[in-house]
């Protein structure tokens, strides 16, 4: 197995060069908060009505920055089978039958690709993978003073972001979600929660092992559906960012932008 093992590293050391490409398509990563008030993730920001006439000219304002990349095609953090219903409703948003919902890949990547008649590809993965048991990835079950110390970093990240999303436009707000320092500062989080134990399983390791496994088969999903000559903007949440920034660096697939130095630039 060692053999095994060595004779890869060997191979991806001759050959990881030549993986990359001449002309390498664009990437450009637009990390969000969800507008729609899922309240799926561990803390949730409680998001304004995106709906009103102030909030929609801030939207416009987003959407007319991101226009100045020229992007190709639109990725989006919906889940893959959900292609045929993406494409529907963009061509009902597009024509004005349907109005967008408050989702921010509507918001802001429907109503941009409307604009440039381009695609919105669904790339999404939310399964468990090689961790089935969800009890393996359940932080309910860990140390509790533990716990209780993540719960307060957490909860203070997320009145500092309420207080930002009750003064500031939607762009000043995406501007310090997708800024280099916030997004290592969450990337330095998921440290944190791997720490966490309970009496029988390493509940944070796994939750992180899955989390990497999850974002690296969304990232996946953006190399299968893109070209050489794509310009690429993925709208997701704003979690996902550091990661996926730094799978498409590393894999050498893209030329990747940064998106703290593109929006202070363009919004």
């Amino acid at each position: 197995m060692y053999k095994k093992i060595a004779a890869l590293s060997l191979l991806i050391c001759l050959t990881g060069p030549s993986w990359s490409q001449e002309h390498k398509p664009t990437f450009l990563f637009l990390g969000s908060y969800h507008m729609n008030n899922h309240n799926r993730d561990m803390f949730n920001l409680k998001a304004s009505d995106v709906t009103t006439p102030v909030r929609q000219k801030e939207i416009l304002d987003v959407v007319q920055a991101l226009e100045a990349y020229g992007p190709t095609k639109i990725m989006i953090e919906r889940n893959t089978a959900d292609q045929e219903e993406i494409d529907l409703q963009l061509q009902q948003t597009c024509s004005g039958s349907r109005e967008a919902t408050r989702e921010e890949y509507e918001q802001i990547g429907f109503r941009l690709a409307c604009r440039l008649h381009i695609p919105v590809v669904a790339i999404n993965y939310n399964e468990l993978g090689p961790i089935q048991d969800p009890k393996k990835i359940d932080f309910s079950t860990a140390n509790p003073k533990d716990l209780e110390r993540i719960k307060v970093l957490g909860d203070a990240d997320t009145k500092a972001l309420q207080r930002l999303e009750q003064t500031q436009s939607i762009g000043n707000l995406l501007k310090y979600l997708n800024s280099d320092a916030k997004t290592r500062e969450v990337a330095s989080m998921y440290y944190l929660l791997a720490r966490l134990e309970s009496p029988s399983e390493r509940v944070g390791a796994n939750w992180v092992q899955y989390w990497y496994g999850r974002n690296l088969v969304i990232f996946n999903n953006i190399v299968a559906n893109t070209l050489p000559t794509d310009r690429v903007l993925v709208i997701y949440g704003s979690g996902h960012g550091y990661i996926l920034r730094r799978m498409a660096e590393e894999s050498l697939s893209f030329d990747v932008l940064n998106t703290e130095t593109y929006l202070s630039q363009h919004l």
